[in-house]
């Protein structure tokens, strides 16, 4: 499972560590297959019309908005070059979007980028 979490962080002085590692490896533990259908992810993969946007972060991450406020994390199989900034042609072979089978096609390049990982992008409570 991936899951995206921003680097930065305030600690306050002598806060427990361990403590703060735990409950989050607990709560991505309890994480089952009825909370990635509640993303609308089934069997890898997604219905097209759940689709709200597609952005990419960079050349290799995209969220998807699926709507309610939930998000998915689209990873692809390697650096995608230009992707994010030229754009993409997505062409799915079925109703779905689907991992390791569908793919994106970076305008003016026409390069080929596979999609590796669809999962949902979890957010810590206090905004991290």
């Amino acid at each position: 499972m991936l899951f995206v979490i921003s680097p930065a962080f305030a600690c306050a002085e002598g806060y427990d560590h361990s403590y703060a590692k735990l409950s989050l490896t607990e709560e991505l533990r309890s994480l089952d297959e009825s909370d990635l259908s509640s993303f609308g992810i089934s069997n890898r993969c997604i219905r097209r019309n759940a689709i709200k946007s597609i952005r990419f972060q960079d050349d290799q991450i995209a969220i998807i908005k699926v709507g309610r406020g939930k998000e998915i994390v689209l990873t692809l199989t390697r650096p995608c070059l230009g992707i994010k900034r030229n754009g993409f042609i997505f062409s799915p072979r079925s109703n779905k979007l689907c991992e390791k089978f569908d793919y994106f096609e970076v305008m003016e390049t026409n390069m080929i980028c596979q999609i590796d990982s669809i999962q949902p992008h979890i957010r810590l409570e206090n905004g991290y």
